[in-house]
């Protein structure tokens, strides 16, 4: 057996050992140990701790066959000390925070985080080893600093991130009929939905991040792609197989910025609706991308099926002289050149 020392730190102490200071647990190391989990009236427990530094994750038991001692540091966080996120929105910046709500949306490392008042970008950086405790619909505590990216505001430098429950409804989004850059600015870090907008370009989509931008008739709203995302090639199919002018709408998004100008922070195929190309739309747009070469010296490939407008449409060629080029895309050279259709 061994001996383990457990500590109450400056916070208080377990409401079980009222007036001792630890408490020395003798155990059967051949068995796995789980430290208990105290309460204490106005305090949330966030964990037993090897040592004063807080910035890793807490230990929730011994292993089996561990010999030697141990001493543990229990952390308490004053329920007092959480901040509504439209306070913390309103901290100075590199000010120390302390803030409650659900995770709404992941965006590689980073996160959306929100509660009933408001929204705001929480960045992990290359820090993963909270990885695990703050996937969407999570609700979690996190206590960081607050800082800005090209004025963006967000939560950096994580000391705690305490994990509350999962699976928590996500936050009714913030619809708007129009884009309203003042009141795109006013829901920063919140989720949004825009209805019946109109792509406006799309950019020649490769392995970085990209932005799509969409209009309602009168001003333009950039939709970013980030790079991290985990259903980027998912994400970037879906766009590579819309077109410019067709409709669509954006459900339950994060609204952003880059400096001055708003932005939606994409992060599913699922936060897509397309409107389906009508006939004429969907003719014009296999003119373009089933034009054929101008010149076949070789066998053509000729695809079986083309994705247009989000619509997967199948294909049927007809050679207009099969004994050059047959339906399958099989050439017979001649001796001169000969047009085909």
């Amino acid at each position: 057996s061994s001996d383990y020392s457990i500590p109450a730190n400056a916070n208080g102490f377990w409401d079980l050992l009222p007036v001792q200071t630890e408490m020395v647990i003798d155990r059967d190391a051949r068995n796995e140990f789980v430290l208990p989990v105290p309460s204490k009236d106005g305090f949330i427990f966030a964990g037993w701790f090897a040592s004063e530094n807080f910035n890793v994750l807490p230990t929730e038991a011994i292993a089996q066959y561990h010999l030697g001692d141990l001493a543990f540091t229990a952390r308490w966080l004053d329920v007092e000390d959480i901040m509504a996120i439209e306070d913390v929105r309103e901290e100075d910046l590199n000010a120390p925070v302390i803030l409650q709500g659900i995770i709404t949306s992941r965006i590689g490392s980073a996160a959306f985080i929100q509660d009933e008042t408001a929204g705001i970008y929480l960045y992990f950086g290359g820090n993963m080893i909270y990885d695990e405790l703050y996937q969407v619909g999570d609700e979690v505590i996190v206590a960081g600093v607050l800082s800005a990216f090209n004025d963006a505001l967000q939560v950096i430098n994580f000391n705690m991130v305490l994990h509350l429950d999962a699976d928590q409804p996500l936050p009714a989004p913030v619809e708007f009929e129009a884009v309203d850059y003042e009141e795109l600015m006013a829901v920063q870090g919140q989720l949004v939905t825009f209805e019946g907008l109109t792509i406006e370009s799309i950019p020649t989509i490769g392995s970085g991040s990209y932005t799509v931008k969409v209009t309602d008739g009168t001003t333009s709203l950039d939709i970013r792609v980030d790079m991290y995302i985990e259903d980027y090639e998912e994400v970037k199919a879906l766009f590579q197989s819309l077109v410019v002018g067709q409709t669509v709408d954006f459900v339950g998004v994060p609204a952003s910025r880059f400096r001055a100008t708003p932005q939606l922070m994409l992060s599913s195929v699922d936060q897509v609706v397309f409107y389906p190309l009508t006939k004429v739309e969907v003719q014009a747009a296999l003119q373009t991308m089933l034009a054929p070469n101008e010149f076949a010296t070789s066998d053509l490939v000729l695809p079986t099926s083309i994705v247009v407008g989000g619509v997967t449409y199948p294909v049927i060629w007809s050679s207009s002289d099969p004994e050059v080029i047959t339906n399958d895309g099989v050439v017979t050279r001649g001796e001169i050149d000969v047009t085909v259709e």
